[in-house]
């Protein structure tokens, strides 16, 4: 509501209002002799939401003003009077004119569209749990059953739980599209885990034990595996994300014989198809988390059709600001570069992901272990953009290729002490002696670094303009570059079997010998591939039939 100058009939005219000196009447009153009303001039503008600081992780929230249709509203006259304030009631007399400074309003108009709003005295029946599955398991039921099949089938919607009540929103709505949002938080003021039966409880349990380590690998502050639990209880469409993930990963590692992750998922991207239709919806972070879920659940499936791939994409591209915007943000957005990654790597084609919108993180700014993997990670992503990109057409040019290769080696050169093996043998790599290398380092991010590096020198050794070499000296410089990509891919798989217990480390073994096993030669370090790759999927629950399959293909040949 703002207050504007100008008397009654200039602001119904839409003139400018002039005053006349020495006059109390305006030009335009004055010239057509009427009186000059000047009276208070309120415009009432819509408030459908209010900004506000949630704290120093989350910054500036929002919180939607929109009201429900079963809103009690307080009873009011049929007409307001609005006065100065600091005003005494006895020195207010009747209005000048009938209408001045007095809004009219109906009994049965809407006052939501008016943007006018009396604090409502509130006793709403709903469910605090809504959009959250909240299922009891029925009798019969197999001990490995999701309980969630039977309500599916009841003709009670899963996320309906009668004869409760809950008290006036709180200011924790994070989302930028309101209540009517796919996204909108939990209501209730006694949040809870938002599980009800042992088979969720044990799905979120594995979510954060088993799946959020090789997820928060790269962030100190594991924001997977602290946050997004807690996010779960307010966001339904995180919590099937979490649930489907967990429950795919549960069938992978052979400890259920079904995989019950569909229902999960098919609820998670029901609420994204929905989130969809509103333009804002690729602002919010929690959208972003949920398309992180899903792609990890893709790239567990059978086959990787690379559906969510293109929709954290959009979201990364049109949202400069995610990747240094620092919290859960910024740590989803290194996810999903880790994510675009493998896609580009194993597929050979270009990074379709903007890089100029994570030269602005905090990692460039920090010296931990885990900004220093950051930056490898960001360097190998740079050199996949520039080596797949025009590959044929304009291959990677000496210059730009040196300038790859510097940066590479700087960050080989300045790393922190800590950054290296606790210990290296002399001619580790250079040769298949019947098993990997032995390469322990102090923490599984370490190993991931350094794997990164080794990608990114494999990559470079390939592409290099300097091997267009004719007659015997090609011949020479070519078995020196195999010899370089197979040491480099033995120290790449020696890192993850020398720290298992990070199952991120694993995965670089599997991505590189997908997109390079064709340097492997010789049997027996073929036979040793092929039980690295079988035994990921006992290990971490990663699928690589397809990747023995192309490999065998590739050896054959």
């Amino acid at each position: 509501m703002r207050q504007r100058s100008g008397c009654k009939t200039c602001r119904e005219r839409h003139i400018k209002c002039v005053k006349l000196r020495d006059s109390s009447k305006c030009k335009h009153c004055t010239e057509r002799d009427r009186p000059c009303v000047k009276g208070n001039a309120f415009r009432f503008r819509p408030v459908t939401s209010v900004k506000f600081n949630a704290g120093e992780d989350i910054g500036s929230a929002e919180q939607s003003l929109n009201f429900q249709t079963s809103q009690t509203w307080v009873d009011i006259p049929e007409s307001l009077r609005f006065v100065p304030p600091n005003t005494d009631p006895d020195d207010l007399g009747e209005p000048d004119e009938p209408g001045e400074g007095v809004l009219d309003a109906e009994p049965d108009s809407t006052l939501e569209d008016s943007g006018i709003a009396f604090r409502p005295s509130i006793d709403i029946e709903t469910n605090p749990l809504k959009g959250l599955p909240a299922i009891s398991p029925s009798a019969g039921v197999a001990p490995l059953q999701p309980p969630i099949y039977d309500t599916l089938n009841n003709t009670i919607s899963p996320h309906e739980v009668p004869n409760n009540k809950v008290s006036p929103p709180q200011d924790f709505n994070i989302s930028p599209f309101g209540s009517s949002s796919a996204f909108s938080a939990s209501t209730s003021l006694s949040p809870r885990w938002p599980v009800s039966n042992a088979y969720e409880a044990r799905l979120l349990h594995h979510f954060i034990v088993h799946c959020t380590p090789w997820i928060d690998v790269c962030d100190p502050r594991c924001h997977f595996g602290k946050e997004i639990p807690k996010r779960a209880a307010q966001y339904p469409v995180i919590l099937n994300g979490v649930l489907g993930l967990a429950a795919r990963h549960l069938w992978l590692l052979s400890k259920v014989e079904e995989d019950h992750s569909a229902p999960y998922i098919d609820q998670c991207l029901q609420t994204l198809i929905i989130a969809l239709e509103d333009p804002l919806a690729h602002w919010d972070e929690n959208f972003l988390i949920a398309v992180i879920l899903l792609r990890l659940h893709e790239e567990m499936g059978d086959s990787d059709e690379q559906c969510h791939h293109f929709g954290t994409t959009r979201i990364l591209n049109s949202i400069s600001s995610f990747a240094a915007d620092g919290g859960l943000r910024e740590s989803a957005s290194w996810v999903s570069l880790r994510q675009h990654i493998y896609v580009s790597l194993t597929t050979q084609q270009p990074l379709d992901l903007s890089l100029e919108n994570y030269r602005h993180s905090s990692v460039f700014r920090e010296y931990d272990d885990e900004a220093w993997a950051n930056r490898a990670i960001f360097l190998f992503a740079n050199v996949l953009k520039h080596v797949f990109e025009g590959r044929e057409s304009s291959p990677l040019s000496r210059d730009k290729w040196a300038e790859l290769d510097a940066e590479v080696n700087e960050w080989e050169r300045t790393k922190p002490w800590t950054f290296t093996p606790l210990f290296t043998e002399e001619r580790a790599g250079k040769e298949f002696n019947g098993s990997w290398p032995e390469l322990p380092t102090a923490q599984g991010v370490v190993a991931v670094g350094l794997q990164y590096y080794h990608l990114c020198k494999i990559l470079l050794s390939i592409y290099s303009p300097h091997a267009s070499l004719v007659g015997l000296a090609s011949v020479r410089a070519r078995k020196a570059t195999d010899a370089a990509i197979r040491q480099h891919i033995r120290i790449i798989i020696g890192y993850g079997v020398s720290n298992s217990h990070c199952g991120n480390a694993m995965f670089q073994g599997s991505h590189i010998l997908s997109a390079c096993g064709a340097y492997i030669i010789e049997k027996a370090e073929q036979e040793a591939c092929v039980e690295y790759l079988r035994g990921l999927q006992d290990l971490i629950g990663w699928r690589t039939t397809n990747v023995l399959q192309d490999l065998r293909e590739q050896w054959s040949n």
